[in-house]
């Protein structure tokens, strides 16, 4: 009977303290599954979070990728035009190039035409400055210091001669001796130069002539062809080379307000200078026309 008792009093200890264990390991299991639950919870949260990131990049790549393309389109139509803005760069430089180079080309031609012309100016003002000194040497020879003036200007030279030097007083036509020679020498040294053209003028002061029937424009002319008949006539000039003009009172060397400065005026004036058709003709030459 003990036995038994002590057997069943076995049985319901044995039993008391399984289902306690039970409890307590029912009760862990819980506490397992609701912690594995949570973060099985936030997994399923993260996971959705990041899928959602995803898609978000997806997306924004493919905007990227849709914009990259866009923008690889963009730039090589831009690339397109600047190599067509680049051509027609290199043409229009090729075109200004070959444009500046005419340019200097013809720069130079004309600028060789000038040098040429300016040589031939430079000979013509070189023969007249010759000329001048064959001029005063041939006057010094005749010992006629005074009544005469040799000027060489803007390729000409001008051979002034006073009316006493030349004319008896009041005449138009009568020459005196030292006149004679003087015009002689004019002559003998133009026979060298037969290039040269001579334009005699005559001049007055500004006083009325004494003469009745002539004006200071008639007395000058006449002066100036008394000189040209004789460097035609005696001086065997060239009829072609000489020509006679007056200025009257015109064009003075100095004032006619004194007496000194009125009988200065009153001369015949050389002009001489290279045949103009010649340097003309030269001038066409060096141009090409």
């Amino acid at each position: 009977m003990n036995y038994y008792y002590l057997l069943l009093m076995g049985l319901v200890l044995s039993s008391c303290i399984s289902k306690k264990t039970f409890q307590a390991a029912q009760t862990n299991h819980q506490r397992v599954r609701d912690s594995l639950q949570y973060e099985a919870t936030q997994l399923a949260y993260q996971r959705d979070t990041l899928s959602d990131a995803l898609q978000f990049e997806r997306g924004a790549n493919y905007a990227l990728l849709l914009t990259q393309d866009k923008l690889q389109d963009r730039l090589d139509v831009l690339q397109l035009e600047i190599d067509e803005l680049s051509s027609d760069a290199s043409s229009t430089r090729q075109n200004l190039g070959n444009r500046i180079l005419q340019k200097d080309q013809l720069l130079a031609s004309r600028k060789q035409q000038l040098d040429d012309v300016g040589s031939l100016l430079a000979r013509d003002e070189k023969r007249l400055n010759e000329l001048a000194n064959d001029l005063r040497s041939g006057f010094d020879s005749l010992a006629i210091e005074e009544g005469w003036e040799v000027v060489v200007t803007n390729n000409q030279l001008r051979l002034s001669i006073s009316e006493d030097q030349l004319f008896r007083r009041n005449s138009t036509s009568s020459i005196t001796t030292d006149g004679k020679a003087l015009l002689q020498a004019v002559a003998d040294t133009l026979a060298n130069y037969p290039e040269m053209e001579v334009l005699a003028v005559g001049h007055t002061d500004n006083q009325p002539i004494t003469r009745q029937g002539l004006d200071n424009w008639q007395y000058s002319a006449l002066r100036a062809v008394s000189v040209v008949k004789y460097l035609t006539g005696e001086g065997e000039l060239g009829s072609n080379r000489v020509m006679a003009a007056g200025k009257s009172e015109y064009t003075p060397l100095e004032s006619n307000q004194t007496s000194e400065g009125r009988k200065r005026n009153r001369r015949v004036d050389l002009l001489i200078n290279a045949r103009l058709t010649d340097l003309q003709r030269n001038i066409r030459r060096v141009l090409g026309q």
